[in-house]
């Protein structure tokens, strides 16, 4: 290691050697090997070490300055994800590594749920015409937002949540089931798949009730059963 350290024109002693081979960047296995390698492109082994472990002792929990790569690399990620300036050194080795990682962690999942729902916001309009519906005391419409989609998954204890992404792709088709009376209210979920009623769903993942079959079976009568007019053909005289 110290020949190593030599030919890369580090003026370490034998003690610095010593303590940064000890950390176990070179010896704790090629996935932190690799991920060290990148770091050595903007700091010095001995830069290196010294930034990683101040990082290691501002962690949640004290850990190894070798655990905090994968935590850097992962931060690197979101930067490129948000388009930070990563030629700027403060931005690539932020003082609390931690911390920054957190915040970077928010704003790609912020950035990811605006655009699901710039994509779910084009559709709600044309679902809307389509597949909104009042029978019995209920109403049924399509779901407005990822954050609608969440709330409905935590109130009925179901995973519609997890469904989001498809449905903005328009790969399937989730619609809320309410109750006139109180329309902000979770209540059934229900899926459409290829113009048919995939599923549909209450709380705790139960099957629909007297009540909720037979709207839904209204529903399908008016909004999925429906034949195509037949195009009238002009005969001439």
């Amino acid at each position: 290691l110290a020949r190593m350290y030599k030919r890369t024109g580090e003026n370490l002693t034998l003690q610095e050697i010593a303590e940064i081979d000890e950390a176990g960047y070179y010896t704790h296995g090629d996935y932190y090997f690799d991920i060290f390698k990148t770091v050595l492109y903007h700091l010095s082994v001995k830069e290196a070490h010294r930034y990683f472990k101040k990082q290691s002792e501002k962690a949640v929990r004290l850990e190894p300055a070798v655990y905090c790569l994968p935590t850097w690399r992962d931060y690197i990620a979101d930067c490129h994800k948000l388009g930070m300036d990563l030629t700027d050194l403060k931005v690539m080795f932020p003082p609390n590594l931690h911390r920054a990682h957190q915040n970077t962690i928010k704003q790609v999942k912020l950035k990811a749920d605006k655009e699901l729902n710039k994509k779910i916001r084009a559709r709600f309009k044309t679902l809307n015409k389509q597949f909104y519906f009042e029978s019995r005391g209920l109403l049924v419409r399509p779901a407005i937002s990822t954050n609608e989609l969440i709330k409905e998954g935590k109130a009925l204890q179901h995973c519609v949540g997890t469904y989001a992404q498809g449905y903005a792709d328009g790969k399937t088709i989730l619609l809320v089931i309410r109750k006139k009376g109180n329309p902000d209210t979770p209540y059934f979920t229900m899926e459409i798949r290829d113009n048919q009623v995939f599923q549909c769903r209450g709380l705790r993942n139960c099957a629909p009730n007297k009540e909720v079959e037979a709207f839904v079976k209204a529903f399908k009568a008016a909004k999925l059963d429906k034949k195509p007019a037949k195009q009238r053909v002009k005969v001439s005289a």
